[in-house]
């Protein structure tokens, strides 16, 4: 019996000894797990924010064209005399409204279009060069 009680103890003592590794193990894993996963938490932050930056960049760029096709047609509109400064704002209101494509298309038609050119008219009675020459009347 004697010799029973001593191999139990030293199993036992090796049990003990084998589960306080794996217990030791066990803890190790578990702050390297915690380590892990904060650094994961804190990379899927990093990249939320990173989306809501560029959302919020694209954003304002895609403001900013828009502006600028509307500051465009307006001042084409502006130069041709289908507007007028009253009617502007109304104008510049109703464009906002548009797509950004169809507004491109539209300053893009626009840019087709030549720009009056300043002339004397004079409904058929000639157009005098000098000031001294008198207009041809006929």
């Amino acid at each position: 019996m004697t010799e029973e009680t001593v191999n139990k103890s030293e199993a036992e003592s090796i049990v003990e000894r084998e589960f306080a590794s794996v217990k030791n193990e066990l803890a190790e894993m578990k702050t390297s797990f915690e380590q892990v996963n904060s650094k994961y938490t804190e990379a899927i932050e990093t990249i939320a924010n990173f989306e809501k930056e560029a959302e919020e960049r694209a954003t304002a760029e895609a403001r900013a064209r828009k502006g600028a096709f509307i500051s465009k047609i307006v001042s084409k509109e502006l130069i041709l005399n289908s507007l007028t400064d009253e009617t502007k704002d109304a104008r510049e209101k109703e464009l906002s409204a548009w797509e950004e494509t169809k507004l491109d298309g539209f300053a893009s038609a626009l840019d087709v279009i030549p720009e009056p050119e300043d002339s004397e008219r004079t409904f058929g009675k000639g157009k005098a060069h000098d000031g001294e020459e008198k207009p041809i009347e006929g």
